[in-house]
């Protein structure tokens, strides 16, 4: 079929985020009734591809140019986008979707919001979402203004959200704050109490246990193997080090 989405590990966890999204509400519970979420469409496959794939892949004219048409085609509803999160980034929905189309917009002026979102909202899987999103945002502007959030991010109780800001660091060219969550995810210690926002990102509440245990495990074997990878990105003394310690 043409225009497939590249199934990988990283495609396949957005795909009933984005559904779900659909369905969630965005008001807080006890607070003032807040507006409707906008109403963004979803992704072109080619779009998802682009952005789905490693940031420290170089990418190709015609990936430059999708990256430009989106920009252009979403400039219109970044306003109540950013607008819309302003009023609901400590909400307990998804933010998801909207997350995703700021990150494709490659939009420097969502950087503030986004950084609310990661050091105060309450579900893991917004802060590790925003996370990512900062990253591609500031690599592709050269821009290091959310680096402090980031940095205060490593230190976040959510293994998931950690590693999404070290990886955000390195894509912004940290060689430093990142180095020890890396090391840490790199070296496999104490992965079985590593976590993530499980039922947000899998809905894992549906699926039978062993199944629960499978996917938790794919999980955290590729934040490790996410992580030797990035430290081989780093290239410095230390990562090396660390690096030659786990062969």
């Amino acid at each position: 079929m043409q225009d497939m989405i590249p199934i990988n590990r990283r495609t396949i966890r957005w795909l009933p985020i984005l559904i779900l999204s659909l369905f969630n509400t965005f008001a807080i519970s006890g607070k003032p009734k807040r507006e409707a979420a906008p109403t963004i469409p979803l992704s072109s496959s080619d779009s998802v591809r682009v952005w789905c794939r490693d940031s420290s892949t170089v990418m190709n004219d015609a990936d430059q140019e999708l990256i430009r048409k989106d920009m252009e085609s979403l400039s219109s509803d970044l306003p109540r986008i950013r607008e819309h999160l302003e009023l609901n980034y400590e909400t307990t929905g998804q933010l998801a979707i909207l997350l995703v189309e700021i990150a494709r917009a490659r939009d420097l002026q969502s950087v503030g919001v986004l950084t609310k979102v990661l050091l105060n909202n309450p579900r893991a899987i917004n802060r590790a979402e925003s996370a990512e999103a900062i990253g591609y945002i500031e690599a592709y502007h050269k821009d290091r203004s959310a680096m402090p959030a980031l940095i205060q991010a490593l230190d976040d109780s959510i293994t998931d959200v950690q590693f999404n800001a070290a990886r955000a660091l390195v894509d912004m060219g940290d060689t430093s704050y990142c180095i020890e969550i890396l090391a840490m995810l790199a070296r496999g210690e104490n992965k079985e109490e590593w976590t993530a926002d499980w039922d947000g990102y899998m809905g894992l509440e549906a699926m039978p246990e062993e199944m629960i245990i499978e996917q938790k495990a794919q999980f955290r074997d590729g934040m490790q193997r996410k992580s030797i990878q990035l430290l081989h990105r780093l290239e410095t003394s230390k990562a090396r080090s660390i690096l030659s310690d786990l062969e």
